[in-house]
């Protein structure tokens, strides 16, 4: 299932793919100093610095991010930080005729998605001078927090902070079903018939959302210690009859109507269309970042659990990136320190914490939890509390995904929707990906 953002999205990524084609760039920087994170120190340059950032948002980020901009501006009055920002399509548009131009922003915002094809073609650069330095004092940071920002045991962006991913429950739809919510720990065959429970009870208009997406698939892989890609980056990185028993397992519960049959699921386009808003499923599946919007159009109140557990499996669950903060490779050295200044201040300060309020996900900076969490709307407060439940299921992730990742996911999604329509089977789903996964890495 696709919708037309994700569709545009991934144009967007075939755009700067081809774009970054014909790059060529030239080197880096080193830089020193820090930003306190309780009493920010004024650490501006002597001579005047003035950068451009970058980034998508919305407009409560856009508004939130400027004010963060002009406190630190404040703070420090040589350097001048220019606002570019955009939608999410529109931003990676622009970025690509930037790139192609050689007049990349020096600073930007970064996507897991996207950071593989960035550094192949050599547009950012490292930020572990800055680290080492203390230009950006990660002192207190768990390591698994960052690794999304490593490439080749460099690090390339800072995440600004970090989800994880989550099944969102209705309570009062189980206690209407007479049935027990899933706790911490739960196993995949648990789920199944807890969701068989539930369409018995809550009857035919009612349907369970499945995990079979590649969220679901990615978890099913790390539980048995295999990722999505190959170590090199340029293929799969499991068997196919991995994924054969993975659709298995979905394809009876869509058969008996537990999982909601093919023309709703294809129907479901936009966060407004989710059966769990409509009151029209008690679960579902997604980052947990992306639940605050589900708990407001809901107008209910919804709970996060874990996914399902494999026993004897591995650890699967993983801190994501929400957003990451990168210093583009062409940055003069001295413009490039105070982007690194800055990037500390964004993630680090309690002052601009207390702008972003977890809109961005969980800081990464743990002692930020506790001072933003008074002020916290409860949708955002069950995020935080969500990242502490996943602690002990979670284990570092792999590496990021490699350029051609949009095209693999409109490959998966088409494959999807076949399988679903009873168009091809699980073996023939497998065999195409493997197939279509191939040549797009050929190119």
């Amino acid at each position: 299932m696709k919708s037309a953002s994700n569709r545009l999205r991934r144009n967007a990524g075939i755009l700067l793919s081809v774009w970054l084609l014909a790059m060529t760039v030239l080197s880096a920087c080193s830089g020193t100093n820090t930003v306190d994170s309780k009493e920010t120190k004024n650490t501006s340059p002597n001579k005047a610095v003035e950068i451009t950032f970058a980034w998508w948002g919305t407009t409560v980020h856009n508004e939130r991010y400027q004010k963060i901009i002009d406190l630190f501006q404040q703070k420090n009055p040589n350097i001048k930080i220019n606002a570019q920002y955009a939608d999410v399509n529109a931003f990676w548009e622009k970025l690509a005729v930037q790139a192609a131009g050689r007049n990349l922003p020096e600073l930007m915002q970064m996507d897991l998605t996207r950071i593989n094809e960035w550094v192949s073609r050599d547009l950012l650069q490292p930020l572990d001078p800055f680290i080492q330095q203390d230009v950006i004092n990660l002192k207190n940071v768990n390591p698994m927090l960052v690794s999304g920002g490593k490439v080749n045991n460099q690090t390339f962006a800072l995440p600004v902070g970090t989800n994880s991913p989550a099944m969102i429950y209705d309570p009062a739809m189980f206690e209407k079903a007479g049935v027990k919510p899933l706790e911490p720990g739960y196993t995949w065959e648990q789920l199944a018939s807890t969701s068989r429970q539930l369409k018995e009870k809550l009857g035919k208009d009612y349907y369970v959302m499945p995990l079979d997406g590649m969220l679901g698939f990615y978890h099913y892989l790390r539980e048995r210690g295999l990722w999505f890609y190959n170590k090199e980056n340029n293929g799969l990185g499991f068997d196919d009859q991995v994924l054969i028993d993975f659709l298995n397992y979905w394809a009876p519960l869509r058969k008996d109507g537990v999982s909601p049959p093919a023309n709703i699921t294809v129907s479901i386009k936009k966060n407004e269309d989710k059966l769990i808003v409509k009151n029209k499923s008690p679960i579902d599946f997604m980052y947990d970042a992306q639940t605050q919007a589900i708990q407001e159009l809901s107008g209910r109140k919804l709970e996060l659990t874990v996914l399902p557990t494999t026993p004897g499996g591995q650890k699967a669950l993983y801190f994501k990136p929400s957003v990451m903060l990168a210093v583009t490779k062409e940055t003069s050295p001295e413009k490039a320190k105070a982007a690194a200044q800055f990037i500390d201040f964004f993630t680090r300060s309690e002052e601009a914490n207390l702008i972003l309020l977890g809109i961005r996900g969980t800081p990464i900076h743990k002692e930020l939890m506790d001072i933003i969490y008074p002020k916290l709307d409860e949708s955002v407060k069950k995020i935080i509390d969500y990242s502490k439940t996943v602690e002990p299921y979670a284990a570092p992730l792999y590496t990021a995904e490699p350029a051609g990742y949009s095209e693999v996911t409109s490959l998966w999604d088409k494959l999807n929707e076949q399988l679903i329509f009873e168009k091809t089977t699980p073996e023939g789903f497998a065999k195409q990906l493997r197939e279509g996964v191939k040549k797009i890495f050929a190119k």
